[in-house]
């Protein structure tokens, strides 16, 4: 069964009595108010785990009970979802700079309502400390990873997912995460994080995303509790063929002038939004497989970046293994290559797993490290040290 307190708020008896059936029946404790300012006088009483409440109410409506919540010291941390059947960006963002972390349709089914609440809840608890003053932080230098393999099933995704988080770790600070995996996209999945907005979003509705505040980027993204700040890539096929590459190098922009540190997924081509990506790129990791077609594609993928004059001492190759261990040896890829293999990462059964469950292999904490999850930590070191060589090289 759930724990947890919610504080229900909507001027409409009938869906309060629906909502709180639901909730106390997933066994959360839930309080009941009828309006804003009946809300604010028993959140004074209790502070709750999560407040749902309505946008639309006479008098105080949502948006003021947000943003007076989070005006207190003690509705800070409090997670707020927004039921509403205002569906626009605009009304979104306008809930996000209140402080609402996720929103819903009014007509959302109930098992899809008890999820959303139950991931909020739980991930709120998850929270670290140090990464709950976020507009505080100091943002660093801007810098950009991009994670390319013209093979599918390289796990390309895996990586620059855990990449993230490891690189958020190390820094102890947030770090953003791009999916331009556009009809495929799997991190949210990778992170077990369910998006506010995403590529397809944006795109659907002209979003300006070049005007934005960091502060409005950051009621953008989807924050695993860990650090990573996902913008996701469309959740339905049909609105990829929306996201321009324009979209694409404004949404990097904002992202990077943000966070400081984005790491982006691509997909397994030079598609035109991978290009914008590797415009801006201060190191490309190449991924390989140990197989000919794997080491065939990294072969490929250098001679592109070779013609876009990338220079090599940019360059990290990773020979991942995400389905076995094949024929091609470490040192026969240096060979077709020209240049050195960075990381070697075997296969690990407890990949599949991760991607299973939602919980990134990174952030597994074992007595002794598997093989792969060692290489996958000494990936993150390296390009971490790359980056700082780059931003020596260019006087930042």
């Amino acid at each position: 069964m759930a724990e947890g307190m919610l504080l229900l708020v909507d001027d409409s008896p009938i869906a309060l009595k629906v909502w709180s059936a639901l909730f106390t029946g997933a066994g959360y404790t839930v309080v009941t108010t009828h309006s804003g300012e009946e809300a604010l006088a028993q959140f004074g009483d209790t502070v709750p785990d999560l407040v749902v409440t309505d946008i639309l109410m006479p008098g105080m409506d949502g948006y003021e009970l947000c943003r007076r919540i989070r005006a207190r010291p003690d509705g800070r941390a409090v997670a707020i979802l927004a039921v509403t059947e205002a569906t626009e960006l605009e009304a979104k963002l306008r809930g996000f700079e209140a402080g609402v972390d996720d929103f819903v349709d009014k007509a959302t089914a109930p098992a899809e309502l008890l999820a959303r609440v139950q991931a909020l809840v739980a991930r709120q608890r998850l929270i670290p400390t140090s990464m709950s003053q976020p507009e505080a932080a100091a943002v660093r230098t801007r810098q950009v990873v991009v994670c390319l393999s013209l093979k599918g099933g390289a796990g390309t995704s895996t990586l620059a997912a855990n990449l993230a988080l490891l690189l958020a770790r190390q820094r102890g600070e947030q770090v953003a995460l791009l999916d331009l995996a556009l009809q495929t996209g799997a991190t949210e999945v990778l992170l077990d994080v369910v998006p506010r907005v995403d590529l397809g979003t944006l795109a659907r509705d002209e979003s300006d995303v070049a005007g934005l505040s960091r502060s409005e980027v950051r009621r953008l993204v989807a924050m695993h509790p860990a650090g990573v700040a996902l913008l996701a890539a469309p959740r339905l096929p049909e609105e990829a063929e929306r996201v321009t590459p324009e979209l694409v190098a404004a949404a990097l922009e904002a992202l990077a002038h943000t966070f400081g540190c984005v790491v982006v997924d691509t997909p397994a081509g030079f598609t035109e939004h991978a290009l914008r990506a590797l415009d801006t790129a201060d190191l490309v990791v190449v991924v390989a497989t140990p197989d000919v077609v794997g080491a065939k594609g990294a072969v490929a993928a250098v001679h592109v970046l070779d013609a876009l004059e990338f220079p090599r001492e940019r360059l990290v190759v990773v020979l991942n293994a995400p389905n076995g261990n094949g024929e091609v040896e470490p040192e026969q890829l240096v060979s077709l290559l020209g240049i050195p293999v960075t990381v070697q990462i075997p296969y690990d059964p407890a990949f599949g797993r991760a991607l299973n469950t939602g919980q990134p292999r990174a952030l597994e904490e074992a007595r002794q490290r598997t093989a792969a999850l060692a290489a996958l930590h000494e990936l993150a070191k390296q390009v971490e040290r790359r980056l700082t060589g780059v931003g020596r090289q260019q006087g930042r």
